[in-house]
């Protein structure tokens, strides 16, 4: 008998390194492909990379948080030999916390040259701890696959504007890590019979860093946890609502802190009007062709905005690989190739649900479709940006749906999926080789 307990200890521990080690290799894999783009990419080489910087600059100078306007910390400065020969501090009006570790490594620099490098290490950071975060929840997700518990961070190494967001000073980086890091908590939580008070505890700490970034992260937070609420695991404690009521007391008052410092000194609880304002007198320096009002006020209704505009397209492309500001392209027969991958992924995944009557997975198909709402829903009452990196927030369940969908294709064809995955791969080392050199860029300043 003891000889058994010892057998059956044994190949659990077995099992557990083999799970780590995938885990440590997944995490070595992008960190070395993150820190590959990041080296590669130029200075300012993403969308507004050189404002970001800006504030994570005075924030490692001055060891404290900017304020924006034309009489405090950070406005508009004249920079020459830049893109619009002008840096705006427009970013400090966005929570800083994504920028402090930034910060940290720039005062940790021991040279003046290397301090845009070492800043940019936490995005990298960021990516690894996504990638983290993504296996080990998709291992609770597809308990019966190690591929299909592969294939979801594998994703978010091998899709090209993944990886590009990991390369570069941005908030995008950070909000797709707390992402991640709740859906990890959520399917910890769904996935244990009786919760402790630790998985409560790593549902808020989670929580509460979606509510660290920017508004449509915290938004996006809220609803995966209300989509969550949706599927309790039945062996519950009939208190679960309000443990996870409970759970949501640090968010709540991490946001809050964020909105009183907010009306403190600006007077706006949101910022809406401050922003606005902002972005106004921004485009009035660099590119008064962009002061346009809304489609929504400009008698478009929502069917035309979504197809006589170009927004489904341009939020496609820059969903897969659209790289500088948003003006370098890959040939358009890339992009029909990622096409036909996410409509036969996506395919697959139907066929995966209906034969397995698994619902649950029905939820990441909302979340998503939500996601995509809500982006579009943005552009057609706000400021025309058809940009599909702020959808990368979506990669638990995107990634999910798509890894699920490619895990049925195997089963149906091993010799289909390993041509996608082929083609994803090849994709990927051409744009690493031929395009991310395209990418303009400045010196820093």
């Amino acid at each position: 008998m003891a000889i058994t307990s010892s057998v059956i200890a044994m190949g659990e521990l077995t099992i557990r390194a083999r799970r780590m080690n995938s885990t440590l290799l997944l995490a070595i894999c992008a960190g070395l492909i993150f820190a590959i783009w990041s080296y590669l990419v130029p200075f300012d080489g993403g969308p507004d990379e050189i404002h970001h910087y800006e504030v994570v600059h005075f924030i490692a100078r001055y060891l404290r948080w900017p304020t924006f306007g034309p009489e405090r910390d950070l406005y508009m400065r004249v920079a020459p030999g830049t893109r619009d020969g002008w840096v705006f501090g427009f970013y400090a009006l966005y929570p800083t916390y994504p920028y402090l570790i930034s910060a940290l490594l720039i005062r940790l620099s021991p040279s003046p040259n290397l301090e845009v490098h070492l800043a940019r290490l936490a995005s990298v950071g960021y990516g690894v701890m996504t990638v983290i975060a993504l296996h080990r929840a998709a291992r609770l997700i597809f308990p019966r696959s190690a591929l299909a518990q592969c294939l979801v961070p594998a994703l978010s190494i091998l899709i090209p504007q993944s990886a590009y967001l990991f390369a570069y000073i941005n908030q995008d980086s950070f909000g797709i890590m707390s992402i991640s890091i709740l859906f990890w908590a959520l399917v910890v939580l769904k996935n244990t019979d009786k919760p402790s008070l630790w998985n409560w505890l790593a549902v808020a700490m989670a929580w509460g860093l979606t509510t660290m970034t920017r508004q449509h992260v915290w938004v996006f937070g809220a609803l995966m946890v209300l989509s969550f609420w949706q599927w309790p695991n039945p062996r519950w404690h009939r208190r679960w609502k309000i443990q996870l009521l409970g759970s949501a007391i640090f968010p709540a008052f991490v946001l809050f802190c964020w909105l009183l410092r907010n009306y403190m000194v600006y007077s706006d609880w949101f910022l809406y009007k401050t922003a606005r304002a902002a972005w106004v007198s921004w485009l009035q320096v660099v590119a008064p062709r962009f002061l346009n009002p809304p489609f929504s006020e400009q008698g478009y209704s929502l069917s035309q905005f979504l197809f006589s505009t170009p927004w489904a397209w341009e939020t496609f492309k820059s969903f897969w690989a659209k790289f500088g500001y948003m003006s370098v392209e890959i040939p358009n027969k890339l992009y029909m190739m990622y096409g036909i991958f996410l409509i036969a992924s996506v395919a697959c995944f139907v066929v995966c649900v209906l034969n397995s009557r698994e619902m649950f997975f029905v939820q990441f198909l909302s979340m998503a479709l939500a996601l995509i709402i809500l982006h579009a829903y943005k552009n057609y009452t706000g400021d025309f940006q058809p940009q599909g990196r702020y959808l990368m927030i979506g990669q638990p369940v995107v990634f999910s749906i798509i890894s699920c969908g490619l895990y049925q294709m195997k089963r149906n064809s091993w010799l289909i999926f390993a041509a996608f995955m082929f083609i994803v791969v090849l994709i990927h080392l051409e744009i690493l080789a031929s395009i991310v050199p395209k990418i303009p860029g400045v010196n820093p300043i």
